[in-house]
């Protein structure tokens, strides 16, 4: 495995709190989801929400 791809691995178990703008409450999200804008569901509510 190369450096590079080692690196991509890591980055893409990476997870940072989000706040559902529906309920208020905080999850972890993955930051891939996060930088590429993608559809998140809130595991509270069920609600689903992007963040730009």
């Amino acid at each position: 495995m190369s450096y590079f791809t080692d690196v991509m691995a890591r980055i893409k178990t990476m997870s940072t709190n989000t706040t559902c703008p529906v309920c208020g409450k905080k999850s972890k999200q993955s930051i891939t989801k996060l930088a590429k804008e993608q559809t998140m569901v809130c595991p509270h509510c069920k609600s689903l929400f992007v963040i730009h």
